[in-house]
């Protein structure tokens, strides 16, 4: 019996496809739509970036003024209650965890498969030899 050989840029296709079609894609779009759709969740985000900004220049400036940098970094915190109490935002956050824990997934199977062992950060492979943690 002959093997049909199947192109890797043929499975790399149904891959894309099937985790466009995944619950974690969907789920994240959803959540994004809906962040872009809230003023107040675009809002409190950008005013994280500026802030973040402003006290990083702050405080690495020759001109240190603690009151200043004090008052800026009160506004960060507040800003920081404010996104973890916006379920807009935590969604999004969620949805997007999930989302890369599922590409991670792939990934580790993908280097499985092929032989590669895939080194997290902390040395130890990503894969313990068994799938049962990558199934949903």
């Amino acid at each position: 019996m002959k093997m049909i050989k199947i192109s890797p840029l043929d499975k790399a296709r149904e891959l894309g496809n099937s985790i466009s079609q995944s619950d974690e894609y969907t789920n994240l779009r959803k959540a994004e739509e809906a962040f872009h759709n809230d003023n107040e969740s675009v809002k409190l985000l950008k005013d994280l970036e500026v802030k973040k900004k402003k006290y990083e220049s702050l405080i690495s400036s020759d001109n240190i003024n603690n009151k200043i940098i004090k008052s800026l970094f009160e506004e960060i915190k507040d800003i920081e209650k404010k996104i973890a109490n916006n379920l807009i935002i935590q969604n999004l956050y969620d949805c997007q965890l999930k989302y890369d824990k599922l590409i991670k997934n792939v990934n580790t199977i993908i280097g499985y498969m092929i032989g590669s062992t895939a080194q997290s950060k902390s040395g130890r492979s990503g894969c313990k030899g068994s799938c049962s943690g990558c199934k949903k």
